[in-house]
């Protein structure tokens, strides 16, 4: 799985911390994925069968991670919704949940 970092941010390399402030030499603005984009993404390998020829089939896999009862923003289902509708794989990973079996669809 990859990190993904979303919406715009500062970056550049750290001179000094003091305060709780940073100060930051050769920084600049910085554009992440939009606003929605999973916490991280990835793929899976699916072994294509007989069974599958002529079907979509997606390997992308999206896990948004939430802790406690934290529920998805309306801007994160739009994002599952639209990887989902295209045959990609989404998982809300709760906590420090160890997802043992993979990422195959439910």
């Amino acid at each position: 799985m990859i990190r993904v970092n979303c919406g715009r941010f500062w970056a550049g390399r750290v001179v000094s911390r003091a305060r709780g402030l940073l100060t930051l030499a050769s920084y600049g603005a910085v554009q992440g994925a939009d606003a929605g984009t999973s916490d991280a993404v990835g793929f899976d390998s699916v072994v294509i069968t007989k069974e599958m020829v002529g079907r979509r089939v997606a390997v992308f896999v999206a896990c948004e991670y939430k802790a406690g009862k934290d529920k998805l923003r309306p801007e994160q289902i739009n994002f599952k919704r639209m990887v989902v509708s295209m045959g990609a794989i989404h998982r809300e990973v709760r906590d420090c949940e160890v997802i043992e079996s993979g990422f195959k669809s439910k």
